[in-house]
């Protein structure tokens, strides 16, 4: 998502940052949702995982960068 990315720049981490942030507010109801501190979250369940990452997967195959040629 970074710097180092074809895809990156230097607003690429912010916004990936700030669209997982918006993510779990979703996902979780709550007004002040993190990325970090939610991953770092010692109760989560696999399904709050599965749940973030599929929403991530829709989010990134409907806006991100098309896959590159083989």
């Amino acid at each position: 998502m970074g710097e180092g990315s074809p895809h990156g720049d230097t607003d690429t981490d912010t916004v990936a940052s700030e669209v997982l942030d918006l993510l779990i507010k979703a996902h979780t109801g709550s007004g002040d949702a993190r990325a970090v501190p939610w991953s770092e979250r010692l109760h989560r369940t696999h399904a709050d995982i599965n749940a973030l990452l599929a929403a991530g997967a829709r989010f990134a195959r409907t806006y991100g960068p098309a896959a590159p040629s083989c």
